[in-house]
């Protein structure tokens, strides 16, 4: 796998004649590395490390040939290269006489005698090493938006994460952003701002910290620990809500018909479920919700529907909930899809070099029972290849609103550093052969706010350096039905215990995931036909 690329970079650390690297793409195939493949291939091409420099050196010029070779977003090498370096002397306030269009072997041997020149201005091998991973850092920020790189601290947090392991406070959230500012962020936003808005919690866990201090789905937060974050974007956010396990953050809310009040919570370590199911018994409906394609989910919605199944025998139908799952792995993805086909394709996916396809495996297991996915904008990623799937596959309707568009594939990779480098290798296509890259799943049934106010729309198009959308095809699904609430969603109904809580938003759009089953009305939704392409809209004047 990386034997090329050791074997050339040793060559040239020893001043020997490299060998040619290897110009097929198949030799440097970034799929199922672990880090033994990498220690063996070190091994084999002779190399000892012996100090963390010396990892680093390895690791920056690997990822540059993971830049040349296998990256998607095909970053210019050259200039990832000036960047890195440029790094280097910010940090240790050196001049490195950088040239353009340098090759790996000559950053290689730079990189080899830089703790002479660094000696000279009081720097030791340490600083080389924190200052060369840094730059790892800075080029990976420069592939496109989803390559970047993880220390052996965020490798941690990300497994934790995948594991639905996290030090905070038990919610889901979001930016409450109004579409006025949306707008005017993308006509005018720079890098580094965020467009502006509270957060809203999407979901809250009963038993976790934000819970028991009596916050609710549906309340908004304008202050962490007295910290405005209204012109904060959300990672910021997360660093300030997140922390140690046992401390206290005070969280300014503000409720529907109340006024902003002040809670303290404890933080603590919170498991988030991925699978949650339920009856929604005044439909006799199956509802299994997802949070994210981590390790095991699809086992665990197996299990969730299978139970189902046995305790209520004769369900209706099934409503599987994809809003605000961010994606995550790609072959939980592809079983999670596979589930509900008999036959078909499940996807293609498209790399430098090739397209493969993958088909379904015979084997239903909802026996040909009705299946409507829900999404909304927040939908990303292996959301969008089960709903797109099941869609292109005529198993599914999809109800909720356009996805967020992301439809590229990114693998993992274990540095010599003991890092890892998250890298995008190939755009993925629905069955139909369409990539949704930048454009999303279009809903047959698209939900609408209040008075048929459309809600706000982000997607992988807003993002700067987006890979674009390979132009595989056009999406030929067009939106048939637009469900919105028909009253108040703050209200108060005597029957809507399916779907919402007591105190809390209605969720009218798991209503109009129940009426798509039978094209009738709930008492809190209306649906009508939407426009059809090029069909004309009249709109009575004002006055």
């Amino acid at each position: 796998m990386f034997k090329a690329v050791f074997s050339t970079l040793s060559a040239a650390a020893l001043g020997m004649a490299t060998p040619a690297m290897a110009s097929d793409p198949n030799d440097f195939d970034l799929r199922n590395i672990t880090q033994q493949d990498v220690e063996e291939d070190m091994q084999e091409a002779s190399i000892v490390l012996m100090t963390p420099y010396q990892s680093q050196i390895f690791s920056y010029l690997v990822v540059l040939k993971i830049a040349d070779e296998a990256a998607l977003a095909e970053p210019d090498v050259s200039d990832l290269n000036v960047r890195g370096l440029q790094y280097i002397e910010r940090e240790l306030g050196m001049d490195l006489n950088i040239r353009e269009n340098m090759s790996v072997e000559q950053v290689g041997m730079l990189l080899i005698s830089l703790p002479n020149l660094a000696a000279r201005y009081g720097h030791g091998e340490a600083d080389l090493s924190k200052a060369l991973e840094g730059a790892i850092d800075e080029i990976s920020n420069h592939f496109d938006p989803h390559t970047d790189y993880l220390n052996t601290e965020q490798i941690k947090e990300m497994q934790d994460r995948m594991n639905n392991q996290i030090v905070g406070i038990g919610v889901q959230m979001r930016k409450d952003i109004d579409l006025r500012e949306l707008e005017a962020y993308s006509q005018n936003g720079e890098e580094g701002d965020a467009p502006a808005g509270n957060i809203r919690l999407d979901k809250v866990l009963e038993d976790g910290p934000a819970g028991r201090a009596g916050l609710r789905r549906g309340d908004i937060i304008t202050h962490v620990d007295g910290i405005p974050i209204l012109e904060k974007n959300t990672s910021e956010i997360v660093d300030l809500v997140t922390g140690v396990a046992g401390s206290d953050v005070n969280l300014t809310v503000e409720r529907e018909g109340q006024a902003p009040f002040d809670v303290a919570v404890t933080r603590a370590s919170v498991t988030f479920p991925m699978v949650e199911s339920r009856v929604i018994q005044s439909s006799n409906i199956g509802y299994v919700s997802l949070s994210h394609f981590g390790n095991g989910s699809a086992a665990q919605l197996r299990a969730a529907i299978n139970t189902l199944k046995n305790e209520n025998p004769g369900l209706n139908g099934f409503v599987l909930d994809l809003r605000f799952n961010p994606g995550g792995y790609l072959n939980e993805a592809v079983q999670i899809a596979d589930m509900f086909l008999e036959e078909g394709t499940i996807l293609h996916e498209q790399n430098k070099v090739r397209t493969t396809t993958t088909r379904a495996t015979p084997g239903d297991i909802l026996d040909g029972a009705p299946l409507v996915v829900l999404t909304n904008t927040y939908s990303a990623s292996a959301s969008e290849l089960v709903s797109g799937s099941l869609q292109d596959n005529n198993r599914a309707r999809v109800v909720g609103n356009q996805t967020f568009g992301k439809g590229t594939v990114q693998t993992g990779t274990p540095l010599p550093n003991g890092g890892y480098l998250n890298v995008t290798i190939a755009h993925y296509m629905t069955a139909s052969g369409d990539s949704i890259q930048g454009t999303g799943v279009t809903p047959n049934v698209r939900v609408d706010g209040p008075g048929g106010k459309r809600p706000v729309r982000v997607s992988e198009s807003d993002i700067e350096n987006f890979i674009p959308n390979p132009a595989t095809g056009v999406d030929e699904v067009e939106t048939d039905t637009i469900c919105s609430p028909s009253v108040d969603i703050y209200a108060d109904f005597q029957d809507a215990a399916d779907y919402k809580a007591a105190g809390t938003p209605l969720d009218y759009e798991l209503s109009c995931a129940i009426d798509a089953f039978d094209g009738s009305d709930s008492p809190f939704t209306d649906t009508k036909p939407a426009p059809k392409t090029g069909e004309m809209i009249f709109i009575p004047p004002m006055g």
